[in-house]
């Protein structure tokens, strides 16, 4: 046996020695507690022995000097204790259970023996938490059982039964102040993340595979690495002496679901119509499968194994999509060029000749229809857990554990626009994942024991739309900007032909415990390696795009030199002084920005282009964005659980990290190698100067990430009653690769180059895209980039600092009538070097010019994509919780949270999610000024009231015959959410605009340059500028309406008008080209010229009274405002019929959404949209959804 233990402890170091991406740590549990006497006297040499109920599985020890004693390796399960001493009484307590990573007090008080006695006892552990400073949350089976997961997906909603988790912008879930990436997983101790985006898991597991779970929230002891927000633990099922087992099918379709929202107007608005929704879109779901587990040998070892199949058809309605009419889209293949001819042949988009609601000169008779139609789509998921124990003895057991999932997903029109000889482009995905833990534990003596567990996990994610072997011409974008911008496209979609993201993760943790008097010491480290396989192509197969499908000359006194009544074609067509458009090596450019309706796609004539090239290598060539990094990951921590005195335990540890920043195999990996020491907020010289190269990792390794951990839990009248607990600790993080992995797409070894042809690049049109035969690396100008071919960066910080968190909390807990707990607590958070996207292209003043355009001081990238983790966070909540234990067949958890979140930016990615691309712009409004983004966390939720029941109704439950079968063993669960909204960022979207008088002359200010009447406020093109609030109250502009209609009293587009507009400023035509309500369209003679009716709760920012005239800052802080909060309630109800003493047959009927409330979200805060204030999306269950199941337990 020692010499088996030394071999997995050899072959343990022989991994940590080599290893790189995963932080396991342990699922097993703890027993502790004190021995004492019948007047209160401590016990020592008392023989404390804790026996598996499942597996017969025993471990002993015995009380120290102080009457202590520990088990520190306990699985989680069912447990009796036994204690015995000398002339005392034996005491036996069952119905002890341990659930995942929990802590569990149990203090014995001993009677003098009369005679050989033994007292039996049915127990449970306190509620009050008096042996360790953990903030935890247990999930026991009985919740996981009855709640109402219509999708059997535990990490789904139960994280959010904890008081202090709420829903992020991805609307995963985010704790204590920390982001989304600040929540981490971990199945039987081995993590179980996704280490590609923030806050994402690998593994769903089978939910019949689950016992429990447990989310830890703040002062987590040292040996849990990651997780500054809240770690899951769960753990997994099994196996005992006896065989049980259970069968499973559960089906949801639509009949059994309420239409949401936005769907039901949408139907209602598409009666009458030539092509109506469906009263209900398409849905089926069937979920089946089971789990059987038992023992393999008695009493030594056990498996267990359960396999899930999810299998969902469904029709994604889109409603109202903007598609060319029939007779426009016939007139585009009888004059089309020759480009135009060949895509019409391979790609011939759909038409409709209806028209679009509420959009005049749409449908039959004009150049653009609506069309509603459902997206056909197949999700087929296949999950597997198997499982196997052995107990060499009772001091050595050893187990693995797999976890394995093959997930594919099909959508019929996700690979390009729709598509009228049937031959639409599918997108197919893959995701196959697996998680795999071998775990040793062996107790050396009851004073030491030891913990290995080498894991693997896998993520295996590729999708690819149509055959990109054979599709390979370029998408096509026809904007229709004279039609009002009622864009659509056809052709494979770019961007999505080829992506694939493998990542394979080992870890080795090993935790060794040893108690030393009152001293509970561990020690323990982790060896981890990652591997990220990448092949993303941006830009596959190429995009270009133009302002009409067909445009018609009026002759050279109307819009073109090409002849009066013809198509107009770059041939004909002049641009900027004159200059022809079609150049002598074929290329486009030199066309005037005023004259970009003149594009068209029957005259084979775009203004834009994007393509991805290696510009290392002649044209034309492909790019190659396959790229193989590594990372190599090492931890190191100490812990020691100090029980100063029978009342008050201290955990003092200390936790060392080293996330070590990637590299990549074939040294393919560039970043900026002279940024260092710009001063980015004002040197315009130094940004013009900054120049990407090959580097050997993206950012220097920090090696001093130090993590202090220190708590405190204080009995203070011993009686394990009430328990006072607080603590600190300071948590890293490693940078999640969806942040550091973009930068594959940099030069010198991949390009994905934009040419607008108005701004004067040169486009060369051609199928499949190209930027021509004319470009030379070894060429005059040298490769790409060079001034006038820009391309796109992903750079990061090089001294990035890893993100961390400290946490911090103090809370008293007191236990009434046995089973009922309440609990107060003060929880605060400040989060450090946290993430953030930034443009560093850019100064304030950029646009103060004659023309009122943005010169960037680069001009070789399009922009700085620069990821910084300059954003500090602080957090501050007060939390008050109520928990009934299982008494009667009741228990419940119930919570409120009132707190509040302050940061500069609150995800690197906010404006790529769905929520936080309308509601929390990502970029400074100013890089030289920070400051004006302080403000509410764009994921402050500032109320949250949290309550979970389980209810085994008691009516005829022990009723014989027919009634008790038919009528009794019904039972209930109900879990209630209530958020508060989070705020929204309300900003001035618009562009700039040069003011003019009535007779079109430029009005200029003191230095010769127009006044700006738009937006973009500091003339730096980004146009995210804050507003001036000029309502009388910012807390009495709500509307009270439905989100849906805008959530403000005045929800229309900002105007041009403001106190300080010069008076003979041409207002009405200003507004008119930003779709003032009520305001003549451009281009529309037939109106009276008028001022329409702008907003009146909002204006734009004056100009300063000293300093530069660009520096206009609007007073309106950030996330000011909120959106709709968010309610919801789920119910599952039960009834159970009895087979035999050992079989049950259950009927569930659950409902997410119960109320069908719809949860509005994405509330569109760009005062420049006509959808301003208006709600755009739902977020949550979006509508009432029903499922129907049997189970079959044995």
């Amino acid at each position: 046996m020692r010499q088996r233990t030394f071999l997995v402890l050899f072959a343990a170091f022989l991994v940590l020695a080599a290893s790189g991406v995963a932080w396991p740590q342990s699922v097993q549990g703890v027993i502790t507690g004190t021995i004492t006497d019948p007047t209160g006297a401590v016990v020592p040499g008392a023989t404390v022995t804790i026996t598996n109920v499942g597996t017969n599985i025993s471990q002993s020890t015995t009380t120290g000097g102080d009457g202590s004693y520990r088990f520190s390796l306990v699985p989680p399960g069912a447990y009796t204790i036994e204690v015995k001493a000398a002339n005392f009484a034996a005491v036996r307590a069952s119905g002890v259970v341990v659930e995942a990573s929990q802590v569990v007090p149990f203090s014995v008080k001993l009677e003098l023996a009369k005679a050989s006695q033994i007292i039996e006892v049915t127990e449970q552990a306190p509620l009050v938490q008096t042996a360790t400073s953990d903030l935890g949350f247990q999930v026991d089976s009985s919740t996981i059982q009855h709640a109402a997961l219509v999708d059997r997906d535990i990490f789904d909603v139960l994280p959010f039964m904890a008081p202090q988790v709420s829903p992020g912008l991805d609307m995963s879930p985010t704790s204590g102040g920390a982001r989304e990436a600040g929540t981490s997983y971990m199945l039987n101790g081995a993590e179980d993340n996704n280490n590609f985006s923030a806050g994402a898991i690998n593994i769903n597991p089978p939910l019949e595979s689950v016992e429990d779970f447990a989310i830890i929230t703040n002062s987590m002891g040292a040996q849990y690495g990651r997780g500054a927000g809240a770690l899951v633990s769960a753990n997994q099922k099994s196996g005992t002496n006896k065989f049980h087992g259970v069968l499973y099918e559960q089906n949801r379709n639509a009949t059994l679901n309420a239409n949401d929202f936005f769907y039901s107007r949408d139907y209602f608005n598409s009666l009458g119509t030539s092509n109506p929704l469906s009263k209900r879109p398409k849905y089926i779901k069937n979920q089946f499968g089971g789990g059987v587990g038992g023992p393999i040998r008695k009493d030594k070892t056990f498996f267990f194994f359960a396999y899930d199949r999810f299998k969902l058809l469904q029709g994604v309605t889109s409603a109202d999509n903007f598609e060319p009419t029939s007779a426009a889209l016939a007139f585009a293949k009888a004059n089309g060029g020759p480009l135009a001819q060949q895509m019409l042949a391979a790609y011939p988009p759909v038409t409709s000749d209806s028209p679009c609601p509420n959009l005049s000169n749409t449908g039959a008779g004009f150049s653009v229809g609506c069309l509603s139609f459902s997206d056909p789509q197949t999700t087929t998921t296949d999950s597997y857990y198997g499982r196997v124990d052995h107990n060499f003895s009772n001091s050595d057991r050893l187990g693995f554990v797999a976890n394995i999932s093959r997930l594919n997903f099909v959508d019929k029109f996700g690979g390009g626009g729709l598509l009228a000889n049937g031959g639409n482009i599918p997108s197919t995905t893959l995701l196959n994942s697996h998680n795999l833990a071998l775990i040793e534990t062996h107790t050396f003596n009851p004073r030491i024991a030891n913990e290995v567990n080498l894991s693997h996990n896998r993520f295996f994610n590729p999708s690819t739309e149509g055959d990109p072997a054979k599709q390979t011409a370029p998408h096509i974008i026809i904007d229709n900007k004279t039609e009002g911008g009622l864009g659509y496209s056809f052709g494979p979609f770019e961007g999505g032909q080829v992506v694939g993201f493998v990542q394979d993760r080992w870890a080795l943790q090993d935790n060794l415990t040893w108690m030393v008097g009152r001293h509970a010491l561990k020690f323990g480290g982790s060896g981890n390696y990652g591997i990220l396989y990448r092949n993303w192509d941006l830009g596959l197969p190429g995009d270009y795009e133009f302002g009409e499908l067909t445009a018609i000359s009026t002759g050279p006194t109307g819009n073109s030199t090409c002849p009066l009544g013809t198509v107009i074609k770059p041939s004909c067509d002049t641009g900027t002084n004159g200059s022809p458009t079609l150049q002598s090596d074929g290329t486009i450019s030199n066309i005037s920005s005023k004259k970009v309706t003149n594009t068209n796609f029957t005259g084979d004539y775009p203004y834009f282009m994007e393509t991805s090239i290696d510009p290392r290598i002649a044209a034309p060539n492909k790019a190659n964005a396959y790229r193989h990094y590594t990372t190599h990951d090492y931890s190191a921590f100490a812990q020691d659980d100090w029980k100063v005195t029978a009342r008050l335990t201290l955990n003092l540890g200390l936790r060392w990290e080293r996330f070590a920043a990637p590299s990549e195999t074939h040294n393919i990996i560039a970043q900026f190698t002279n940024l260092s020491g710009c001063n980015i907020a004002t040197d315009a010289t130094c940004i013009a100067a900054a120049r990407v190269g090959p580097v050997s990792r993206m950012w220097n390794t920090q090696n001093h990430d130090f993590g202090p951990r220190v708590g405190f839990a204080w009995d203070p009248y011993g009686k394990g009653k009430m328990a006072i607990r607080g603590g600190y600790g300071i948590y890293y993080d490693r940078i999640f690769d969806n942040i550091w992995s973009n930068g594959a797409w940099n030069p010198p070894f991949y390009a994905l180059i934009d040419f607008n042809a108005d701004s004067g690049d040169h486009i060369f049109y051609s199928n499949p895209a190209s930027i021509g035969p004319g470009y030379n690396p070894a060429g005059p100008n040298g490769p790409i980039p060079y001034p006038g071919k820009r391309v796109s960066v992903r750079t990061m910080d090089v001294n990035m600092h890893d993100s961390s968190g400290q946490n911090f909390y103090l809370g008293v807990e007191r236990q009434f009538f046995g089973g009922l707990l309440l609990r107060g607590s003060y929880q605060g958070s400040l989060g450090r070097h946290l993430p953030m996207l930034e443009f560093y292209n850019r100064v304030d003043g950029d646009g103060y010019n004659s023309s009122l355009t943005p010169i960037r001081p680069n001009r070789l990238y399009t922009g700085f994509n620069y990821r910084s983790n300059s954003v500090s966070s602080n957090y501050n909540s007060l939390i008050v919780e109520a928990q009934k234990r299982m008494g009667h067949g009741l228990q419940f958890q119930t919570g409120y949270t009132y707190s509040k979140l302050l940061d500069v930016n609150s995800e690197l990615f906010a404006g790529c999610s769905t929520i936080g691309s309308l509601t929390a712009p990502y970029y400074y409004i100013s890089n030289a000024l920070p400051h004006l983004n302080y403000g509410r966390g764009a994921e402050d939720h500032r109320h949250a009231y949290k309550f979970n029941v389980t209810y085994e109704l008691p009516f005829l439950k022990s009723e014989k015959g027919f009634v008790g079968h038919a009528l009794g063993g019904w039972s209930l669960g109900s879990f209630l959410q209530f958020y508060s909204g989070h705020p929204i960022d309300v900003f001035d979207g618009r562009s700039s605009f040069p003011a003019t008088d009535a007779a079109g002359n430029l009005i200029l200010d003191a230095n010769g340059i127009p006044i700006n009447l738009g937006g973009d406020y500091n003339l730096d093109r980004v146009f995210n500028d804050h507003p001036v609030f000029i309502g009388s109250n910012v807390n009495a502009i709500y509307s009270g309406k439905s989100p849906a209609d805008g959530i403000f009293m005045n929800n229309n587009v900002i105007g041009c008008a403001a106190p300080w507009t010069p008076a003979n400023a041409d207002i009405a035509s200003c507004n008119a080209n930003f779709g003032v309500a009520g305001a003549c369209a451009v281009g529309d003679t037939t109106c009276t010229p008028s001022v329409g009716t702008p907003n009146s709760l909002f204006a734009m920012a004056g100009y300063p009274k000293s300093g530069p005239l660009f520096e206009r800052f609007g007073t309106l802080g950030r996330n000011v405002f909120h959106g709709p909060r968010l309610v919801n309630l789920d119910l599952g109800v039960h009834k159970t019929f009895k087979l035999t003493e050992s079989a049950n047959l259950r009927f569930s009927a659950e409902a997410q959404n119960l109320a069908n409330h719809p949860n509005f979200d994405g509330v569109d805060a760009n005062l420049g949209s006509s959808t301003f204030g208006q709600a755009q999306l739902l977020v949550g269950t979006r509508s009432r959804v029903m499922s129907l199941s049997l189970r079959l337990a044995f």
